[in-house]
């Protein structure tokens, strides 16, 4: 018994050894919200622990407190006590950064909404914390109490500020930022298209530009007539393209179309901040329609289900009609009621899902699945702008993966007539004499590329009816299952004064300025070109071109161009380009900056009769003028006469063994050049006009060729030589 008890004491003091402290934590009030805390941490002694604070409170902690001093005595078991006091204190917001200025209107005082950070331990329900919004405003706040004011004085436009705000109950923070700048002006709208809406579905669309473009802080409304509401905000806007807008999904009626600062700003301005407005009215189209929409994707796995990238630069025919319209991933047309099917085209991919919707005032979703073709296909296009002694010639490249694979790392060549002078080009070039070399990193599923080149003519008459010749050649890293389409070759007709507005024709075979020869030719190019010859910069360009029955628009393809632009098919054959800001100089100001081209390709449809006239003009829009209508392009169809031999005296091939590029020189007018291997195989085909030409052998590897040389009257020679590499 006495070594029990002796145990038992000699740990009870051993217990008692550990001294009973106590740690208060203070969460310190915010604001004169009575939200403090003081909580005590115990340790040592004998627990259980019993706690009085100097209110009478028994608990571990005690909340909801005013700023002071509080105490409280905790005693263990048996009996130890320690009394702590600690102080609560009230703390503001603090300081915090909003560097997102705004702009504001002409001749108004500047104003900032911000959203100060809720306080440590307030509820967000509590008021004010419900709306939680403040501005900042140059001149006092208004007489009475409010939510956030502030009064920083006048604030200089681009300013760094630092002020101090306050709310309702006192409480303060300290608010950095910068000031933004007066609206001096808005920008001016072009409406480039517009889509007539059902009566029983939403489906009217208005597309436009604006220059110059609009600062961040401004945002597009489409306000119905007669209405305070405002349409687009998030579903029914879209960025076309870069500088190209619509509003969508919109019903029958008249809206006005503005710019206006950003919504809360707005609110905050008052209804007059806002930019001149322009109506648009949505045609009604009647009960009898609707509309057809959705995707064209990738169906790599078959299931047909849109999972996957979407195929881009596709024309949508839909039959019986027809009606057209093209998708970069995604497309839409109105239609009249009734069952319908939907066939795609585009180069290197094929659908590979049916298509079909039945449209009865309603909007139908159908999506699109394709396969690719070839694994990988990239193609090169060339065109030019007029070349008169003394001006500048200019040439456009266009580069393009076709398929939905990547290229890896491409190289891009330009050769041309060793006459012409080097001036720029964009993307900058490595220059080798006459030969330009763009090494640029892999084209991804779909991407293209535009490349825009300057090059200065002689100013010598005695070149007027002189050809000046270019190629083009694209390669690339990984291996391009299509070769024929990696060169391009262009010859442009030195020429003294000239309409600067036209359209010109090219068969495929090159064989006729005039004729489309049956079962020889294959498709058309057509380059449209056009000159700003104004007293002012042309800002917006529209570019339509209404097919005859005669072509095929499923089968429409893009060449290339000189300015950024978008294109589209609609209805039943109306092809439209658009140039948004493309601010093309007057030529009185910069003649050769006035210049412009567009070229595409397309098939006639088939089959095509003897004697069928194939004729097609072009409306050119200058902003809002009248449109320039070009002369018209007139091709005849007709059989070719047949195929004769040439002489081999008329034809110089060199050099041989060859590398990058094959000179050839006839004594007749060449319109084709192909080259083909020892079995027969086309491995690369291009039409010329001239009597030289510069062919790329860009991605053809070394080994013994057959040149076919084809004259403008049919006459065929075959000529063999050798590609040897480095």
């Amino acid at each position: 018994m006495i070594k029990a008890l002796f145990g038992s004491a000699f740990l009870l003091a051993s217990i008692q050894a550990l001294a009973l402290t106590v740690d208060l934590q203070v969460l310190n009030e915010t604001c004169t919200y009575a939200n403090g805390s003081v909580y005590a941490q115990v340790s040592g002694g004998v627990p259980p622990y019993t706690y009085l604070w100097g209110g009478g409170e028994t608990t571990e902690g005690i909340t909801n407190l005013s700023p002071g001093t509080y105490s409280v005595t905790v005693t263990d078991f048996v009996g130890t006590q320690v009394t702590e006091q600690a102080t609560v204190i009230s703390v503001d917001y603090g300081a915090f950064d909003y560097n997102f200025p705004h702009a504001y209107c002409p001749g108004q005082n500047y104003h900032e909404f911000f959203f100060p950070p809720q306080p440590t331990g307030v509820p967000a329900d509590v008021s004010p914390w419900s709306a939680s919004q403040g501005f900042i405003d140059v001149v006092p706040p208004p007489a009475g109490p409010g939510n956030y004011y502030l009064n920083p004085g006048p604030i200089p436009p681009g300013s760094g500020q630092m002020v101090t705000f306050w709310d309702v109950n006192g409480c303060t923070g300290t608010l950095s930022f910068t000031a933004g700048y007066p609206i001096t002006s808005w920008p001016s709208f072009a409406v480039v298209d517009v889509q007539g809406s059902c009566a029983n579905v939403a489906s009217g669309q208005v597309t436009f530009t604006t220059t110059p473009e609009p600062t961040t802080d401004t945002y597009y409304i489409l306000k119905s007539e007669g209405s305070n509401e405002f349409e687009g905000w998030a579903n029914n806007f879209q960025s076309v393209a870069p500088n190209v807008y619509a509003f969508v999904g919109l019903e029958p009626g008249n809206y006005y179309l503005m710019h206006r600062l950003g919504i809360t700003l707005s609110l905050l301005q008052g209804a007059g901040c806002a930019s001149d407005s322009i109506l648009v009215t949505i045609p009604d189209l009647g009960p009898t329609c609707g509309s057809i929409s959705g995707s064209t994707y990738m169906d790599y796995n078959s299931d047909c289900l849109d999972t996957e990238a979407n195929a881009s630069n596709v024309v949508v025919e839909i039959q019986p009609g027809p009606y057209y319209t093209t998708s970069g991933g995604s497309y839409s047309v109105v239609v009249p009621n009734g069952s319908y099917t939907m066939t795609t085209s585009a180069p290197a991919i094929a659908q590979s899902c049916p298509a079909a919707a039945t449209v009865n005032g309603n909007t139908a979703i159908v999506n699109i699945g394709h396969q690719p073709t070839i694994p990988l296909d990239v193609a090169i296009s060339l065109a030019s702008g007029p070349a008169r002694p003394g001006f500048e010639l200019h040439y456009t490249m266009h580069v393009e993966n076709l398929s939905s694979s990547s290229s890896g790392a491409t190289t891009t060549t330009l050769t041309f007539d060793p006459g012409l002078t080097f001036i720029s080009a964009t993307p900058t070039p490595v220059v080798s004499g006459n030969t330009l070399t763009w090494n640029q990193s892999a084209l991804s599923l779909f991407q293209d590329r535009d490349y825009f080149i300057r090059l200065q003519v002689p100013p010598d008459v005695g070149l007027i009816g002189t050809d000046l010749l270019a190629s083009a050649g694209v390669s690339t890293a990984n291996t391009d299952g299509e070769l024929s389409n990696n060169t391009a070759n262009a010859a442009i007709t030195v020429t003294g004064s000239y309409d600067p507005n036209d359209k010109t024709a090219y068969t495929s075979t090159r064989a006729s300025e005039s004729l489309y020869f049956i079962n020889e030719d294959d498709w058309i190019d057509y380059v449209i070109r056009f000159q700003n010859t104004g007293t002012d910069t042309a800002f917006n360009i529209v570019v339509t071109d209404t097919l005859p029955p005669t072509l095929d628009p499923a089968t429409i393809s893009l060449v290339t161009a000189s300015h950024q632009h978008t294109w589209n098919v609609q209805g039943q054959g109306t092809l439209k380009f658009i140039f948004p800001n493309i601010l093309l100089p007057d030529s009185n100001v910069n003649e050769p900056q006035s210049h412009g081209l567009i070229s595409f390709r397309i098939r006639p449809h088939l089959p095509i009769a003897p004697a069928t006239v194939i004729e097609n003009i072009a409306n050119i829009y200058f902003d809002f003028n009248p449109p320039v209508i070009t002369e018209p392009s007139v091709l005849t169809a007709e059989f070719s006469t047949g195929v004769g031999e040439m002489s081999t005296d008329h034809l110089q091939v060199y050099p041989v063994p060859a590398r990058t590029q094959l000179n050839v020189h006839s004594t007749t007018l060449l319109t084709r050049l192909s080259i083909l291997t020892l079995d027969g195989r086309m491995v690369r085909e291009e039409p010329i006009q001239g009597h030289r030409a510069l062919v790329g052998l860009q991605g053809l590897p070394s080994g013994a060729y057959l040149l076919r040389a084809t004259d403008s009257e049919g006459n065929q020679l075959h000529h063999p030589f050798l590609i040897e590499h480095e």
